[in-house]
């Protein structure tokens, strides 16, 4: 098991660096986007629908398992402080395990999604006409490490948020 957390872990940190180039270049597709758009008055063409169609989906994606690993997702703490250590942790259990339920329906469901738009030859319906089976797989892709994520901290028994509302 620990050797599997092992290879999980290199997984989540790989794909959070990737997350970190792809928010990078997105820096600079949208200054050169601005600069071209206010010097040349020519915008590059597409170049919102590349943001916010690719490169926001696999900054966000790539990171979501990392992120959670961290302890980092934003979450309401109001009531859960009010609550013995034990009953945070029956519920952190059940809250884990439903998420893994519901991010195993979405790993699938964006699965096929994914399937049929590479099946069918799925454009965007924009000017550039880009395929979106790519955007759609970065979903399986987040959300499928992300089931992983939430399995191997309800086996191994620790709590990400646990450990971080106690410091």
């Amino acid at each position: 098991m620990k050797a599997f957390a092992n290879a999980v872990n290199k997984i989540d940190h790989f794909f959070f660096i990737l997350a970190q180039i792809i928010l990078v270049i997105t820096m600079l597709f949208s200054a050169l986007d601005t600069i071209l758009r206010y010097v040349s008055k020519s915008p590059i063409v597409g170049g919102y629908e590349i943001i916010s169609e690719y490169m926001l989906p696999y900054l966000v994606f790539f990171a979501i398992s990392y992120v959670f690993k961290q302890g980092e997702h934003v979450r309401v703490t109001l009531l859960i402080r009010l609550l013995s250590s034990k009953t945070r942790e029956v519920l952190m259990f059940i809250t884990n395990c439903l998420s893994v339920l519901l991010i195993g329906v979405l790993t699938y469901t964006t699965y096929v999604k994914t399937f049929n738009a590479f099946q069918d030859g799925e454009y965007s319906s924009n000017v550039l006409a880009y395929p979106l089976w790519p955007a759609y797989a970065v979903l399986v892709v987040g959300y499928g490490i992300l089931a992983i994520r939430i399995i191997l901290t309800i086996i191994r028994k620790e709590n990400p948020y646990l450990q971080s509302e106690a410091e």
